[in-house]
């Protein structure tokens, strides 16, 4: 599962503040441009919408809201990486340089019970959000330690060091995905076997929608984005353009970006069907995106910021509306 920050990952720091732009004027939801696909969001290109349905952590940045529960965390860095069961949540924190990084289990009430220390880029929460995998590289040697842990008691359920510089991309039950520099495995942690899923290294996976991604090669020496299904291998769809950011809860959409683009705050973000085809295209300009997250099987949530003051929109096929008020943002750190 990916990390589900309703408003911002674990890399955004400052506490999100309302409204300095609360007097711009509210107009009605962007339009798709004449080609029908693409919509430019601007402070003033869209109104106001419901607030933010799923889990996520509010614009103050350091509450997690579901429904009618709120607790703060305290922590310069929040992000919600998801919900374990009926009333649990998984979250991550650290300092505001990114440091001294944290994984809890909270209770609905606000107790909180330490699961792993581990930065939220070496962090993996299973779709079932029953185990929570750590990634420890060591860059001088190229070997990683993989952990997985059970959230529900914080045990550690299996451990294994790999080569390649692997790192953790997908968990489900009792399978991880692994990405390395040269090829893509699939550990079983409840047998100990590994197995070899792909030939090149992976950068996106998502067990529980049956996807891994992988690189031909290094896309700056002509290498292209294949998606594939993890169960036989099959090619779901191939770019030379665009590389996959992330997959709709039922697995039936994309969030893709340029393929050239490996940090946040992409400029420009497509959706697509899980084949490749475009459904819309969410763009720009002197702003850039920071969190991005899907809210439900259509509705992708995108923070748009610029100059440390952003909002959430929520965007559906070529429709978007807001769906948080103004806030203080760092575009830097998302």
């Amino acid at each position: 599962m990916r990390p589900l920050p309703g408003l911002r990952p674990a890399a955004l720091p400052a506490a999100l503040l309302a409204a300095l732009l609360a007097a711009l004027p509210v107009v009605p939801s962007a339009p798709a441009s004449a080609a029908g696909r693409e919509v430019v969001l601007t402070p003033t290109s869209v109104g106001r919408g419901p607030d933010i349905t799923s889990p996520h952590v509010d614009i103050d940045g350091r509450t997690v809201v579901d429904g009618t529960v709120r607790f703060p965390v305290v922590a310069e860095r929040v992000v919600l990486l998801g919900k374990a069961g009926l009333a649990s949540y998984v979250v991550a924190t650290s300092n505001d340089q990114g440091g001294g990084g944290r994984v809890w289990r909270y209770a609905a009430d606000g107790t909180g019970v330490l699961l792993a220390k581990a930065g939220l880029e070496r962090v993996v929460l299973a779709g079932d959000a029953a185990t929570l995998v750590v990634s420890r590289p060591e860059r001088r040697t190229g070997r990683s330690t993989i952990t997985a842990y059970d959230v529900a008691t914080g045990a550690v359920r299996a451990q294994r060091e790999f080569g390649d510089h692997a790192i953790a991309l997908s968990a489900q039950d009792d399978r991880v995905v692994l990405g390395g520099t040269r090829k893509t495995r699939l550990w079983t942690t409840s047998t100990g076997t590994v197995g070899t899923l792909a030939r090149d290294p992976g950068y996106f996976a998502d067990l529980a929608s049956d996807v891994v991604a992988t690189f031909t090669q290094d896309p700056y020496d002509g290498g292209c984005s294949e998606l594939r299904r993890v169960s036989s291998g099959a090619l779901v769809w191939r770019s030379c353009r665009q590389r996959v950011f992330s997959v709709s809860p039922d697995g039936s959409r994309l969030a893709t970006q340029d393929i050239f683009i490996d940090f946040p705050g992409p400029p420009v973000v497509d959706v697509r069907t899980i084949t490749g085809t475009k459904i819309a295209r969410y763009s720009v300009v002197t702003y850039s995106f920071g969190t991005i997250a899907w809210e439900s099987p259509t509705a992708l949530l995108l923070e748009v910021v610029r100059d440390h003051k952003g909002y959430v929109a929520r965007c559906t096929g070529t429709s978007c509306e807001r769906a948080t008020e103004y806030y203080d943002a760092n575009p830097s750190q998302v």
